[in-house]
């Protein structure tokens, strides 16, 4: 009877065990569960966030797209003003060498005329 006895507690300690092992598996499982939900809800929300990502960045393509377009008309015009400026400062700069070489002939006559009245008043 003593082996029955022995035998009997050995089957209720695995049994006893086994139970245990069974709830830590139970806790174990309903713990992943909530952990499984917890994150299809957060791969729910990471998905729209992913598409709003995607359409602002669209939005910003196509702003930046515009603000290259219209940086290149301001290029442009900004060329285009330099140049008038440039072409208004050759035309208003004075080149006295270059005066000079094109009214020589002009300079000295007056020069004399001045010299012959001048000369011609003081009497000499």
């Amino acid at each position: 009877m003593e082996a029955i006895n022995e035998l009997d507690k050995k089957y209720e300690d695995k049994v006893s065990k086994l139970e245990e092992r069974l709830q830590q598996t139970d806790f174990k499982l309903e713990r992943n569960n909530i952990l499984t939900e917890q994150n299809t809800k957060v791969m729910e929300k990471f998905s729209g966030t992913l598409e709003n990502i995607s359409s602002t960045m669209q939005e910003i393509s196509f702003v930046t797209k515009n603000l290259v377009n219209d940086m290149e008309s301001v290029k442009k015009s900004v060329d285009k003003t330099n140049d008038r400026i440039d072409e208004i400062d050759k035309k208003s700069k004075f080149d006295i060498s270059l005066f000079i070489k094109e009214n020589l002939i002009q300079i000295i006559v007056i020069s004399g005329l001045i010299a012959y009245i001048v000369l011609g008043k003081v009497g000499f």
